[in-house]
């Protein structure tokens, strides 16, 4: 998971700030490259790109441990939550809660599956024999 960010205008701070996205990216069977939003948490001027960093990595590590997505490889030996300020993982269980409740967890599950069905319908090449093939030209 990742944060993406554009600057926006919030009337509620009455100046420009960055507006956040959390996504992720994955492949799917076939092996094409899929985004999807998670979450969109807004504005967050309290945190600075240090805790966003720390948010990020706390969420991927929840993400690896969940075991809801096959295939999945591990990047974190350890929980990075144990070196994180108080602040810090409030905001990742927040938005933990957050991804879950919207079910979007469930939603990359299925479409890995819809992803391998369609990869089952692909024909290979290589194994297809003819029983009458005959070349036409000059």
């Amino acid at each position: 998971m990742y944060f993406t960010s554009t600057i926006r205008f919030s009337p509620e701070h009455g100046s420009e700030l960055p507006y956040y996205k959390i996504k992720e990216s994955f492949r799917d069977v076939m092996g094409r490259v899929h985004t999807r939003v998670m979450l969109t948490p807004g504005y967050l001027p309290e945190l600075c790109s240090a805790d966003i960093v720390q948010i990020r990595r706390g969420l991927s590590y929840l993400m690896e441990q969940s075991a809801l997505i096959p295939n999945q490889q591990t990047l974190f030996e350890t929980d990075p939550r144990e070196k994180y300020s108080e602040k810090v993982c409030g905001y990742i269980e927040k938005f933990w809660t957050q991804i879950m409740d919207s079910g979007k967890i469930d939603v990359a599950s299925s479409s890995y599956d819809d992803a391998s069905r369609k990869a089952r319908k692909l024909i290979d090449v290589n194994t297809i024999q003819h029983t009458d093939a005959r070349e036409v030209g000059v």
